[in-house]
């Protein structure tokens, strides 16, 4: 379902198949338009929660950061060790195609050629 506004949290539940057994899910896919800031670090804050607690991952480095701070790499090693629940986050690049309308290219495609 294609939403236009701005979304600032996803819940996903109640998965459509039963938790494998090795207990983990592969991955949780979305699609979404990101901003066309390359340089810019987005930060994920995300909460799994399970039938016994939860597992939070949402602290936020002290300082602002983008691809161009100085001494980066070091800086996100810190912040990744500084705390037991850093935020996943993802540096954003120029991207190489149109992202819009969705366009892959052919070499990108899907195995199953979707």
């Amino acid at each position: 379902r294609m939403l236009t506004e701005v979304v600032d949290e996803i819940i996903w539940k109640d998965p459509p198949s039963p938790m494998p057994g090795s207990l983990m899910y592969e991955g949780f896919h979305f699609r979404v338009l990101l901003p066309d800031t390359p340089g810019a670090i987005l930060f994920f804050r995300t909460v799994n929660v399970c039938e016994k607690g939860d597992d939070r991952y949402v602290d936020l480095p002290t300082e602002p950061l983008t691809a161009a701070t100085p001494g980066l790499a070091q800086k996100l090693g810190k912040f990744m060790t500084a705390t037991p629940t850093p935020s996943p986050f993802i540096i954003l690049e120029k991207p190489s195609h149109p992202e819009y309308p969705w366009v892959v290219p052919t070499e990108a495609k899907h195995p199953s050629g979707k």
